[in-house]
């Protein structure tokens, strides 16, 4: 390849690069929502990290067989809406988190219908499908 066409390469457009840029430069949405009886919350999309313990915290809960094999019936979503609160809730600044792991029980204390208002918040953030809502409703 000659000098001339190497320039012209590297001075054209990298659609690729370009698109990477575009994908890592994706912020995480934050929201600022008023929660009855608590006042205004922000919550914050969950990443990839968070959005795999979710999985993972779906997944534990599955019912399962003798073998410990994959069996129908009804998950235990105990402590669900408490998790995504954790993974979710952050401070004014839109990044540091409000609670931690630790504070799951005293959150599982906490009024259910306060709760559920932060989880429809968090479901809607979050892309958590009908599905997953039914596997919390009542727990």
């Amino acid at each position: 390849m000659s000098k001339e066409k190497k320039a012209a390469v590297a001075a054209a457009p990298n659609p690729v690069a370009d698109l990477r840029e575009v994908f890592f430069g994706v912020e995480r949405e934050v929201r600022e929502e008023t929660i009855d009886r608590v006042g205004k919350v922000h919550f914050r999309e969950m990443g990839g990290e968070a959005r795999d313990l979710w999985d993972k915290f779906v997944v534990d809960r599955l019912p399962k067989d003798k073998d410990g094999a994959p069996a129908n019936g009804i998950p235990d979503n105990k402590g669900a809406r408490a998790f995504l609160v954790v993974q979710c809730v952050v401070r004014p600044d839109g990044v540091t988190p409000l609670f931690t792991m630790g504070d799951r029980d005293k959150l599982q204390r906490m009024p259910g219908k306060i709760l559920d208002s932060m989880f429809r918040v968090i479901q809607e953030m979050n892309g958590l499908g009908e599905d997953e809502a039914k596997k919390t409703e009542g727990n």
